[in-house]
């Protein structure tokens, strides 16, 4: 792409675009006009921004005009997380039992295979709303506010779950200073809680990926050197050193570091329960191990292992993805069938 400086010509170069900014197998480069690759209104190097005056929105990679009166959506979001919270409490649908980690595991898979599944996600479609519903998304293309781009976006979509687990957790604390709430959560508390960071694993997955691995090689060409760059890829129009971009890789690092221990932790419970370190998060190991056989343990955690396998063949070739993810699929449901893992 073009790049306004002192010399007589200046361009970044990329043969990866990412597919929901770019335009599906467009071979043709005008370097007067390099925005013309772009598609959904977008703009900048890998076509990571919105152009002038438009803002990128949830539920697709579009760019359109938004007004911060689109910011009062926080109040039902708020109420909706709230709501979900107290569902999970009332109607105990905890991983406590198996079935809901299946349904859990499945519409996980669906989610992060979204763009097979629905390659049109700028309308709306009930099937698509009801997957993003349950992975904690909206589900439906709608501004947030004036001027925000995927930056911004990741922030708020990270803010969700953690939401969720705040509001479990106050709940929890609470219940020790009011009888009310503590025989409203009796003993559901921890499975609760339990429920939503399952809940919340493949979303804050895909976001920590983005972050951490998601990066496009650019070769700077100008009249005086040839120089190979790296770009973030959700918009490598950021700086990758700089405080906006450092702060948030920081804190999807730490994520990171809390993700991976708790799947070993749950793939390897019997191994590790020598440790005493491991002892004082039973309780919660419980809520995931209780619907299983003692020998089956650990396939919670096997499950888990499943969503990061769905997500790494997930950026390859979509008919490859189809056909890897329906032998996966044929094989977890055969296991579960055959072995019998549940209590």
């Amino acid at each position: 792409m073009p790049l306004p400086q002192n010399d007589s010509f200046a361009f970044r170069i990329s043969i990866h675009c990412p597919f929901h900014y770019c335009l599906p197998h467009s071979s043709h480069l005008n370097f007067s006009t390099p925005d013309s690759q772009c598609q959904f209104n977008r703009s900048g190097i890998l076509c990571g921004h919105c152009q002038q005056g438009l803002s990128t929105v949830f539920g697709s990679s579009h760019c359109q005009q938004c007004s911060n009166i689109y910011l009062f959506l926080i109040v039902p979001i708020a109420i909706a997380g709230l709501v979900l919270v107290l569902l999970l409490f009332i109607l105990n649908l905890t991983v406590t039992d198996g079935t809901i980690n299946a349904f859990i595991l499945y519409v996980n898979i669906i989610s992060i295979n979204t763009p097979m599944f629905f390659p049109h996600t700028g309308k709306l479609a009930p099937a698509y709303t009801f997957i993003s519903l349950a992975n904690l998304d909206l589900g439906i293309q709608t501004c947030f506010y004036n001027g925000m781009d995927d930056y911004a976006k990741m922030w708020l979509q990270l803010a969700f779950p953690f939401y969720l687990i705040f509001i479990a957790t106050s709940l929890i604390i609470t219940s020790r200073y009011s009888t009310t709430i503590q025989r409203l959560t009796a003993r559901r508390a921890l499975p609760v809680l339990a429920t939503l960071f399952l809940l919340s694993y493949t979303k804050m997955l895909l976001i920590v990926s983005s972050i951490l691995f998601q990066y496009s090689k650019i070769i700077h060409l100008s009249s005086k050197q040839t120089t190979l760059l790296m770009a973030w890829s959700v918009d490598a129009n950021i700086p990758l050193f700089g405080v906006k971009f450092t702060t948030l890789f920081l804190v999807c690092l730490l994520l990171f570091l809390i993700l991976i221990p708790f799947n070993i932790i749950l793939l390897f419970t019997k191994t590790l329960s020598r440790f005493k370190f491991i002892t004082r998060f039973k309780p919660l190991l419980d809520a995931y191990q209780g619907p299983y056989k003692i020998k089956f343990y650990y396939w919670t955690g096997v499950q888990l292992v499943i969503r990061v396998v769905f997500y790494g063949i997930s950026s390859l070739d979509r008919n490859i993805n189809l056909t890897i993810g329906i032998m996966l699929l044929t094989i977890i449901v055969g296991l579960e069938a055959i072995i019998r893992v549940r209590e």
